[in-house]
C-alpha cells in the first residue's frame, strides 16, 4: 500500500503501510507486526465559523461526580468553524452571579458543590449563550446504622441490596457505617464492588453485619469476584457467607492496596473443580482478574 498524506489546516495525516507500531518504547522492537490503513478517511479542513453563532446544549461525561472526581463538559447541536470562540461561565446559583472560566470548546471540571455551567460563544460580533447544566456534588453519606432488605425498597434508611447501599457511601461518609443485613431474607444474589471510600478510617470504620445470610453471585464476565474491595479500607464483615458459583470464582477478593479490613465469622465458598487460579475461595492480589498476581492489597 503506497503512503498517501492528506493535509489542511496545519494538520497532516499519514496513511500507509509501516507507519506506526503496536506495543514497545520509541527505538524498541515493537511486539505487534505493523499495520497500515484499510478503509477510507474523508479530512474536510474546517471552515469559518457562522455569525451568528448558535450555541448548542452543554453535556457531560458525568452530570454527578465524588469530591476530588472531575467530569468533561461540551456543547453539542451548536455551531462552529474557525474564529469561534467560547467563554465558560460557573455559578452556585442557577442564573447566576457567574464566574468566568476557561475559554475552549470543552472544559474539565471539579467542583466541590452543586455547580452550574454555561457557555458563550461569539463568532464576529454576535454571541449566544448556552443553557445550564448542573453538575451534582453529593454530600458525605452521613454515619449511623442502616438495614439491607431486599423484601423492602430502597429508603428511609434501608437499602434493597447489597449495591445500593454500596452506591450510598460511594461518595465518602461523615462518621461511621453499620449496615444490618436482614435475617430470613437471603440469598442475595448481586456482585459487591466496594471502592475506596472517602472519610473511611480507623474511628469511621463501615461494618457489614451478615447475620448468617447468604451473598451468591456466578460471575459470567471479566469480573470474578463476589465481594470485592477496589481498594476499600476500613471495611468490617461480620457473620455474612460469601459463595461464587461460576468457573471463574474469585468468592472474597481484594485488590488496589485495600487493606485495613477484617472478617469475621464469615464464610467463603467457591467451586471445588476449578483451577487454583480462577476458583479461590479467598485472595489478595495486585490485580482484580487473579487471586496470584503480584501487588500490595490485604
Amino acid at each position: 500500500i503506497p503512503t498517501t498524506t492528506v493535509s489542511g489546516g496545519g494538520c497532516n495525516i499519514i496513511m500507509g503501510t509501516n507507519i506506526s507500531y503496536g506495543g514497545g518504547l520509541p527505538g524498541a522492537t515493537p511486539v505487534n507486526t505493523p499495520r497500515g490503513w484499510l478503509g477510507k478517511l474523508t479530512f474536510i479542513p474546517a471552515s469559518p465559523c457562522i455569525d451568528p453563532p448558535t450555541a448548542g446544549t452543554p453535556t457531560a461525561t458525568a452530570s454527578t461526580i465524588c469530591t476530588g472526581q472531575s467530569t468533561i463538559i461540551s456543547l453539542t447541536g451548536g455551531t462552529g468553524g474557525t474564529g469561534q470562540s467560547y467563554q465558560w461561565e460557573s455559578s452556585t446559583v442557577s442564573g447566576g452571579p457567574y464566574t468566568t472560566g476557561p475559554t475552549t470548546a470543552s472544559i474539565t471540571v471539579s467542583p466541590t458543590s452543586d455547580t452550574y455551567y454555561r457557555c458563550t460563544v461569539t463568532c464576529g460580533s454576535n454571541s449566544s449563550t448556552s443553557s445550564e447544566i448542573l453538575i451534582t456534588v453529593p454530600l458525605p453519606f452521613p454515619g449511623g446504622f442502616y438495614t439491607i432488605d431486599n423484601t423492602l425498597s430502597t429508603g428511609g434508611g434501608n437499602f434493597a441490596s447489597f449495591a445500593e447501599a454500596v452506591s450510598a457511601i460511594a461518595c465518602g461518609i461523615s462518621g461511621p457505617i453499620v449496615f444490618d443485613v436482614a435475617p430470613g431474607t437471603g440469598p442475595y444474589n448481586e456482585q459487591v464492588t466496594i471502592p475506596q471510600i472517602g472519610g473511611a478510617s480507623a474511628t469511621n470504620t463501615i461494618t457489614f453485619n451478615g447475620y448468617n445470610e447468604t451473598l451468591t453471585f456466578n460471575a459470567t464476565g471479566s469480573s470474578y469476584h463476589t465481594f470485592g474491595l477496589n481498594g476499600a479500607d476500613y471495611i468490617r464483615v461480620n457473620d455474612l457467607n460469601i459463595v461464587g458459583t461460576g468457573t471463574t470464582a474469585l468468592v472474597g477478593h481484594l485488590w488496589n492496596n485495600a487493606d485495613n479490613n477484617i472478617f469475621t465469622n464469615c464464610t467463603f465458598t467457591a467451586p471445588a473443580n476449578g483451577t487454583s487460579t480462577t476458583q479461590v475461595p479467598f485472595s489478595c492480589s495486585g490485580s482484580e482478574i487473579s487471586a496470584t498476581t503480584a501487588g500490595l492489597s490485604g
